[in-house]
C-alpha cells in the first residue's frame, strides 16, 4: 500500500510534521481520499496536523484555478468523517468564497 509506505518514510524524520493540501481532496476519487487520510494518520501521528482546503460548491465541477484537473467537491461533514475514520480530530473549520467557489479550510490533528 503506497500511502502507508510513504507515510512511514515521512514519519521517520524527526520533528513536528504538518501536511498541507490545497485543492487536493477535491481532485481525488473517493478511494484516493481515504488513502490521503491514511497517509496523514501515518505522517502526523503523534501530535502533527493536516491543513486541508477543498471546494464544497457542488454546482460547479470545472476548476477555474487548475484547468484540466477534475473537480469533485465534497462536503465538510464527509471530509471530517473520513479523517475521523483514520483517527483524525477536527480542529478549526473556516468557510469562505474563493477562486474555486465556496470552499472550506480545516485543520485536523492526530494524537
Amino acid at each position: 500500500h503506497s500511502a502507508v509506505a510513504a507515510a512511514r518514510l515521512a514519519a521517520s524524520y524527526p520533528g513536528r510534521r504538518v501536511v498541507v493540501a490545497r485543492h487536493l481532496l477535491d481532485s481525488m476519487s473517493e478511494a484516493a481520499r481515504d488513502n490521503f487520510f491514511t497517509f496523514c494518520a501515518g505522517v502526523c501521528r503523534p501530535g502533527g496536523e493536516a491543513i486541508v482546503q477543498f471546494c464544497t460548491d457542488e454546482s460547479d465541477r470545472h476548476s477555474a484555478e487548475f484547468p484540466g484537473l477534475p473537480k469533485r467537491p465534497l462536503n465538510v461533514e464527509d471530509a471530517a468523517h473520513r479523517a475521523a475514520l483514520s483517527g483524525g480530530a477536527l480542529g478549526d473549520v473556516t468557510m469562505f468564497d474563493g477562486p474555486e467557489g465556496e470552499s472550506c479550510r480545516m485543520t485536523l490533528t492526530w494524537t
